[in-house]
């Protein structure tokens, strides 16, 4: 059996760094304004989706893998948002799946639960009810043919740019293969996590562990640290599940990770006309 996944996770809608449909008119009545930030998140996330109907791409499930709002930022009273109320960013979140649902509007939506800083369980119950009669989960678990998958929000994060992001994903798959073998639990073959913003892929024999990528881009939390040590990567996630390649031994998945560039901010020059002139003479 074969098929295919979109999996989005991490908008953090109503950060004023995360994605926010454009011309979104909040419960005042007023009309939010991108920020250059937003724009170019938007510009890509239509850009995406754009690309995937040209190419006569049809997933077969859509999954929502967690933190499609930002959340109220208790830790930071606030700032950093774009849209305070709860409900505008429910609303403008729901604004941006019908993105998704419009170009493939038959196709099934499912919901996982993000960090619950973020988003309270009722919060994504109540988003997803607009696009699936099916509740969202803490962990989604797919069956594909003979190909189990699970989706869960969290895992792991490691800021350290070497192998420590990768250690993550191999972790959950030896949590998985020891849930097998000391408890008799179902043997996942493809897990998908989301909530650290990079996209990394470990696998090993028929296992894979693969963190999606997302769509906000550094805030003043993430930036603390140093300004290049978590860049995040922007995007979605294809998956194409085939359950046969498990007879040969074989992961029974192929990815693609449907990323786009994370810009760097623009560096200040006050000495530019200073050096024009210098040039001239």
């Amino acid at each position: 059996m074969k098929k295919s996944v979109l999996v989005v996770s991490d908008l953090h809608v109503g950060s004023s760094v995360g994605l926010l449909p454009p011309n979104y008119v909040d419960t005042n009545q007023n009309v939010q304004m991108l920020s250059p930030a937003q724009q170019y998140l938007w510009d890509n996330y239509i850009n995406i989706l754009d690309g995937l109907v040209a190419q006569g791409r049809q997933p077969d499930l859509i999954v929502g893998n967690g933190d499609m709002i930002d959340g109220r930022q208790r830790k930071n009273e606030g700032i950093g948002l774009t849209l305070l109320p709860l409900e505008d960013q429910m609303n403008a979140a729901a604004n941006a799946l019908y993105e998704i649902q419009n170009r493939f509007p038959n196709t099934s939506f499912r919901f996982v639960e993000g960090t619950p800083y973020h988003e309270a369980p009722e919060q994504v119950r109540a988003l997803a009810k607009i696009f699936t009669p099916f509740p969202p989960h803490m962990t989604y678990r797919l069956q594909v043919g003979k190909a189990f998958v699970q989706f869960h929000h969290e895992v792991g994060f490691s800021s350290t740019i070497t192998g420590a992001k990768s250690a993550q994903l191999e972790k959950a798959i030896n949590e998985n293969l020891i849930a097998t073998a000391l408890h008799d639990w179902r043997d996942y073959h493809i897990l998908i996590r989301s909530h650290v913003h990079y996209f990394r892929a470990v696998a090993m024999k028929n296992h894979i562990c693969i963190s999606t990528p997302c769509f906000q881009m550094q805030n003043r939390y993430s930036t603390k640290a140093g300004p290049a040590r978590n860049i995040p990567d922007l995007g979605m996630l294809w998956l194409e599940i085939d359950d046969s390649m498990l007879e040969r031994g074989m992961c029974p998945v192929g990815y693609e990770e449907l990323l786009f560039p994370y810009p760097e901010p623009e560096a200040d020059n006050p000495f530019a006309e200073e050096a024009a002139d210098e040039a001239v003479v």
